[in-house]
């Protein structure tokens, strides 16, 4: 019944709301690892603080904006180097995830 489920769409599952934690755990797939020490501490933190501004936007790109100037406040608060490397694929992830969510809102 599992792969018929295109056929009903009302018994799809809808998509988890997007969360700090979630966003952490692509960031980490996409750096191939996880992230340890102050680095995480700080991300984990400021990520949550993140994701709450951008889902309170209704449009993906408002949503944009604030990704990139979130993203680039926290890479400011790492060591240069690497908030240089992760800084677009942080924005990249929060925009993602309000897609997913500004999706189940309509």
């Amino acid at each position: 019944m599992s792969t018929l489920s295109w056929l009903f769409p009302s018994r799809r599952h809808a998509p988890s709301p997007v969360d700090g934690a979630s966003v952490l755990d692509r960031l980490e797939a996409r750096l191939g690892g996880p992230l340890r020490g102050d680095a995480r501490v700080i991300l984990a933190s400021q990520i949550e603080v993140a994701v709450q501004r951008i889902r309170a936007s209704q449009s993906l790109s408002t949503a944009a904006l604030i990704a990139q100037r979130e993203s680039s406040r926290i890479a400011a608060m790492l060591p240069r180097s690497f908030g240089m490397a992760i800084g677009t694929i942080l924005a990249d992830e929060l925009v993602r995830g309000h897609g997913h969510s500004h999706a189940q809102r309509n």
